[in-house]
């Protein structure tokens, strides 16, 4: 639960570097997935940090390199995260399985694509997907 944890700070963090289509996506699910979890004990740190003008274009810059298919998995996992219900400690379990399987579609995302976004959120996620 604690690597869980983790990961959701992470994603939470990672979602707030971006604007534009794609990246106004990935800054919105980050504000909702903090609202979502901030009745969960295991995830009441995670806090919600508005992206930077540079962190933005960063976001529009990186997602360039990503093919159709990369980006089709990363609004699988957006809306995935955006489906899920609100965490509260006695559905704490429920939701760490669930935004587990949200990760699912980013073993399709390339690395390249994951590692040029430089967002935390496509790394983590790609990562918790492929059990590293």
């Amino acid at each position: 639960m604690k690597r869980l944890a983790c990961a959701v700070a992470v994603v939470s963090l990672a979602m707030t570097g971006c604007s534009g289509s794609l990246c106004d996506q990935f800054d919105d699910s980050g504000k909702e997935l903090v609202d979502k979890v901030k009745n969960c004990p295991s995830f009441s740190e995670v806090t919600y940090e508005e992206p930077t003008e540079a962190e933005r274009q960063q976001c529009e810059t990186s997602l360039e390199t990503c093919t159709d298919s990369d980006k089709a998995a990363l609004e699988k996992f957006i809306d995935c995260v955006g489906g899920l219900d609100e965490c509260t400690a006695a559905t704490e379990q429920a939701f760490a399985a669930a935004f587990l399987a949200c990760a699912a579609p980013l073993q399709s995302v390339s690395d390249a694509c994951g590692a040029v976004t430089g967002d935390e959120l496509v790394r983590k996620g790609m990562a918790v997907s492929r059990g590293r």
